[in-house]
């Protein structure tokens, strides 16, 4: 595949990618950096408005996320039993869809977090946006412990779920994955965990649940963010600029 990159990039005026990791990675198999564009699909956030949260006697987390190996399911559980075990009152909701749906449902059992955790199957749903923001409202804390699968398989761009999430206003605990630094910042609009780690997943999702005043300041400043950067009137003239800058230095 490196191959068909390379030839590829003998013939393209331009690359557009989601985050600077992807355009050093085409950068180190021979791409000329000035070929490479770094841009954002507009998302129609609209269905996302802003929620204050209100804690509650239950902390919520929720992930929404396929049921592969790149988005970190067994750390999650880990981390989450972890959190049971000393006692805290927390339940989680997975949202997702994929062929190892079996695979995360047995090793929900397999943690002993069945009782605090729902999962719903996305395939089965009409509406993913109103029945994700349904489940967005009800919730406190997202989360994200994207790795890289043994594949190499990552995100390779900023999550839209998680996106999703931060415009209707939820703090979020992510890994540093590549894109991820485009809208969640420390202490800012979230917090970084270590990828593979149940141990530092388990302290940033106790951390965030003990500094509940976060939870409000976090997500505003998230919301106006990905509200003001993912809309269409902002990005798809950058689109153009790149389409039009084709255009003239193919006619030179």
């Amino acid at each position: 595949w490196i191959k068909g990159y390379q030839e590829m990039f003998k013939y393209t005026s331009y690359i557009i990618v989601l985050c600077e990791e992807v355009k050093n990675r085409l950068v180190n198999i021979g791409c000329e950096p000035e070929k490479i564009k770094i841009w954002q699909i507009p998302i129609d956030l609209k269905g996302y408005k802003y929620l204050p949260r209100t804690p509650k006697e239950v902390t919520k987390f929720i992930i929404a996320a396929r049921f592969v190996a790149k988005k970190g399911y067994e750390y999650l559980f880990g981390a989450f039993k972890k959190l049971i075990d000393e006692g805290r009152n927390v339940e989680l909701t997975i949202i997702g869809y994929g062929d190892n749906k079996k695979l995360i449902e047995q090793q929900i059992l397999d943690n002993g977090i069945n009782e605090k955790t729902t999962l719903f199957d996305t395939s089965l749903k009409n509406c993913f946006v109103a029945f994700f923001n349904e489940k967005l409202s009800e919730s406190d804390i997202f989360v994200l412990p994207s790795v890289s699968s043994k594949a190499g398989d990552d995100e390779g761009g900023p999550s839209l779920t998680l996106v999703a999430a931060q415009a209707a206003g939820l703090p979020v605990v992510c890994t540093e994955f590549p894109g991820s630094e485009i809208t969640v910042f420390e202490n800012e609009t979230g917090l970084f965990c270590l990828p593979e780690n149940v141990d530092s997943l388990y302290e940033k999702m106790a951390e965030m649940m003990d500094n509940r005043d976060w939870w409000n300041q976090m997500g505003k400043k998230g919301s106006d963010l990905v509200h003001d950067l993912f809309q269409k009137e902002r990005q798809m003239p950058v689109l153009e600029e790149i389409l039009l800058s084709s255009i003239k230095s193919k006619s030179k």
